[in-house]
């Protein structure tokens, strides 16, 4: 019923104009960054806070460093709507320069995102002492 409703609102926010739906969408963004902000420099003051809990599962010889980049560097290709932004900048009437910088910024942006939330998550969990050296 929830996700009916948000379905009907949303659906009713994308009819009233794209200037009402990108203000919108600007405010969440907002939103997701002072939450994972607050969360990462929060994580710090954590009681499980450790660097070495960022070591990977699978591959032990290898560092947290080398995991994060293999992540990132495949992480862009799994997003979904970034196709979207040169069909909307028709609507703005964006200059093609603006709309390349929209999507390098976004990109960017997005796997910052990724990285600081892998890393408040990591150096936070102690659950790899539950595992017994099996992932699966």
């Amino acid at each position: 019923i929830i996700a009916t409703v948000l379905l009907l609102v949303f659906m009713l926010v994308t009819i009233r104009g794209a200037s009402v739906s990108g203000s919108l969408q600007y405010y969440f963004c907002v939103a997701m960054v002072i939450v994972v902000l607050l969360m990462f420099f929060g994580s710090f003051f954590g009681n499980n806070f450790a660097l070495e809990n960022l070591q990977p599962l699978a591959e032990p010889s290898k560092g947290w460093l080398v995991s994060i980049v293999v992540i990132v560097s495949v992480a862009p290709w799994a997003y979904v709507g970034f196709d979207n932004i040169p069909q909307t900048a028709e609507e703005f009437n964006f200059a093609p320069n603006k709309t390349f910088k929209l999507i390098v910024y976004s990109l960017l942006a997005a796997s910052l995102t990724y990285v600081v939330m892998i890393l408040y998550t990591g150096w936070l969990s102690t659950s790899h002492q539950s595992l017994n050296g099996q992932l699966w």
